[in-house]
């Protein structure tokens, strides 16, 4: 389920690889601070995080975030990760390299869910979805394949197989909201939120919004997907008291059936190393869409 990495990343050869590409940075303590689908994270200097491509596909969209985010999430209303420090590579390291000031807090996969929760993720996603479509300095940047309607129920069933819950009824309820994407305009989107990329303080409030490397101009469903899988009806209709209602029907039968797709996904993920918090996450998602 995890791609294999291209290169052999360690901390060892991520120190020299960053001190090569910043020498600033030369000499700086480094320790692993994570590694999933895409990236291998390390801590340099313990307040630097920086993310190096595992393979070739996920240096696209690092070298995506290195070139829109700064801009895209100048004045934004909550912290985010837009990198600091970039290169494009290094002697013996042909991906891109970003690093991030270290931000407080814990991904919300591994931290209870405090008070105002879904009403500081709702003003964070009306701020990036009225986002100007030509902010200043923000290249066009268009969809992602594997968000495709086809795309995404092909890679739903083929991760279905690896749930060890009934599969019927989660084929009833994709058949039941597969279909085209919807006809709304384009919006700035984040692209991958889901509950890892949130961080939540001690009193599991909104700290920050992190891994933007799947941001694109495309459909708001895919990130309110989050308030359709993650959170329950009680929470849900606090998150759109301050979004906004959603008039679209098509948004929200593709915001469904994507937290559906993110639930089997997560679900499947939480059985690899090192992504067990994944698990939990992904139950939570499929249970919620089931329930109607």
């Amino acid at each position: 389920m995890i791609p294999e990495a291209e290169i052999a990343i360690d901390e060892a050869r991520a120190a020299a690889w960053i001190g090569a590409a910043f020498p600033e940075l030369r000499g700086a303590s480094a320790r692993a601070f994570g590694s999933g689908f895409d990236n291998a994270a390390f801590l340099i200097d313990e307040r630097w995080v920086f993310r190096l491509p595992r393979h070739a596909r996920a240096a696209r969209f690092l070298a995506r975030e290195i070139e829109v985010v700064p801009a895209l999430v100048a004045g934004a209303p909550f912290a985010t990760s837009a990198p600091t420090w970039s290169a494009p590579g290094a002697p013996g390291f042909p991906y891109p390299i970003a690093g991030y000031a270290r931000l407080p807090g814990t991904p919300a996969s591994q931290r209870p869910a405090g008070p105002g929760l879904p009403e500081a993720l709702a003003r964070a996603l009306r701020w990036l979805h009225d986002r100007d479509l030509d902010a200043p300095g923000a290249p066009a940047v268009e969809g992602l394949g594997k968000h495709e309607p086809e795309v995404a129920r092909r890679l739903l069933e083929r991760s279905l197989e690896r749930l060890d819950r009934p599969r019927d009824p989660i084929r009833r309820a994709a058949d039941a909201l597969d279909g085209p994407a919807g006809s709304g305009a384009p919006r700035w989107v984040h692209g991958d939120l889901y509950p890892r990329h949130l961080l939540l303080d001690d009193a599991g409030r909104l700290d920050g919004i992190i891994d933007w490397g799947d941001v694109h101009r495309g459909e708001i469903a895919l990130d309110l997907s989050l308030a359709y899988g993650w959170l329950d009806p009680a929470d849900r209709a606090r998150f759109f008291a301050v979004y906004g209602a959603v008039a679209d029907p098509d948004v929200v039968r593709r915001a469904r059936f994507l937290a559906l797709y993110y639930g089997v996904q997560l679900s499947a993920l939480g059985h690899e190393p090192g992504l067990r918090d994944l698990g939990p996450v992904g139950a939570r998602y499929l249970d919620h869409v089931l329930a109607g």
